[in-house]
């Protein structure tokens, strides 16, 4: 408690500490920065569904609300050469459930993120780029399941790129290897109290899946920053588990087939379009397939070089865990940022998304709104203040149906 104290207090003191500094130069165009953030968030629903226990003696019930510490060091390198651009950056997040309002410190984990991309040719006539990404959190991106889960997941792809006659057509082969596996978390064991395995953390480890996707793309730049696009890819999802102990479906595998063309890029000197349709089929193994159009239409506004907004649409159908097999997003977003006198910048999103989910009568809406303001203090510190509102009904209630605030502080010290 005490060392939770120190860490609370460090965060929320005027530091005369300095983001982004000098780092250690690796060579003429490479350079190691090393990094410390600290971040206090309140939740109103940190310990959403109850304190678990793996041994089934069911769930305690307690308020959800709570305040969860962050603490994450980490590195980061960037080189930008004009032959080979290398970004990478990694770091651990201690989150410390702090138990200052509800008993929830046994939800307490130690997370993890890498990522890294190299490009080499990336202005040649062939170009390569190899991309690793991992994360281990319990901010899951899978919309079936409730909160709770710690997922961890791990994406490994490659991209040959071909650019004929200067640049102007481009052409691309991909593959990636993706990895998603999800652990008892003890917020997310409900025990009897759930009818359904998304939301009963015991079960979770049953939506462990592989994926392989390979993807063929193409774009033909006929103004300098206005280009035709092309997007299609395949994937191949393999679950760990299918069917129960009694031969009930657990999962439904599906290997989803897109393919998209159209128009993105500047249309004016401030306003940006993408506008893009295409077909999409899930190819589900049993069960429903989806067969159908989707599409993307997206306005953008830059009214000077420190201000822009953002607003769109788009229908999207992707696979999923659990007995739906796959699901049908229908979003609309908004977001804008503005730098305000160079040390300060404010930006703002809200999306609103409707899904569908396959195989069941299912239906979830959710709508969030964030906002935060973003100050350099010093030339290597930066501090965030910001907030999130997220609004969330399902047709199945229970842990899928509710109202979360979010609510934080976070600093950033890069050397």
């Amino acid at each position: 408690m005490i060392l939770r104290l120190l860490f609370a207090a460090l965060l929320l003191a005027p530091l005369a500490a300095q983001a982004d500094g000098q780092g250690i130069a690796l060579s003429d165009d490479a350079r190691l920065h090393f990094f410390f953030e600290s971040e206090l968030r309140y939740d109103s629903l940190a310990g959403q569904g109850g304190i678990g226990a793996s041994n089934g003696s069911g769930p305690t019930a307690v308020d959800p609300a709570d305040f969860i510490l962050h603490i994450r060091p980490g590195a980061k390198v960037i080189e930008q050469g004009t032959e080979l651009q290398l970004t990478g950056l990694a770091n651990i997040d201690y989150v410390d459930y702090t138990g200052w309002l509800a008993p929830t410190h046994q939800l307490s984990y130690l997370g993890a993120a890498v990522q890294a991309a190299l490009a080499v040719g990336g202005q040649g006539p062939v170009g390569f780029n190899v991309s690793e990404a991992f994360n281990r959190s319990d901010q899951t991106t899978n919309p079936s399941l409730g909160i709770g889960s710690i997922t961890d997941s791990n994406n490994l792809g490659a991209r040959v790129a071909f650019r004929p006659g200067g640049g102007a057509i481009e052409a691309g082969l991909g593959y990636t290897f993706g990895i998603e596996s999800y652990e008892l978390h003890s917020a997310g064991d409900l025990g009897s109290s759930c009818t359904d395995s998304s939301c009963n953390g015991a079960l979770y480890g049953d939506f462990d899946s592989q994926t392989h996707r390979f993807a063929l793309d193409a774009r033909w730049k006929f103004f300098p920053k206005t280009a035709i696009v092309f997007d299609s890819s395949f994937e191949l999802r393999e679950y760990s588990t299918t069917v129960d102990s009694m031969g009930n479906v657990i999962n439904r595998p599906s290997d989803p087939f897109l393919v998209e063309a159209g128009l993105a890029g500047l249309i004016t000197e401030k306003v940006r379009l993408v506008l893009k349709g295409g077909y999409s089929n899930t190819l589900s193994q049993s069960g429903d397939t989806f067969s159908g159009p989707v599409a993307q239409l997206e306005a953008g506004w830059d009214p000077s070089e420190t201000a822009s907004i953002t607003a769109g649409a788009l229908r999207t159908v992707q696979p999923v865990s659990g007995t739906y097999g796959w699901y049908d997003d229908w979003r609309g977003y908004l977001s804008a940022r503005v730098a305000l006198g160079g040390r300060f910048a404010l930006s703002g999103s809200a999306n609103l998304d409707i899904l569908f989910f396959a195989n069941s009568d299912r239906q979830d809406t959710q709508a969030m709104a964030q906002a935060a303001l973003d100050v350099e203090l010093f030339r290597m510190l930066h501090a965030s203040i910001g907030a999130i509102l997220t609004s969330r009904d399902s047709s199945l209630g229970g842990v899928f149906t509710y109202q979360r605030t979010e609510a934080f502080i976070r600093l950033n010290f890069t050397y």
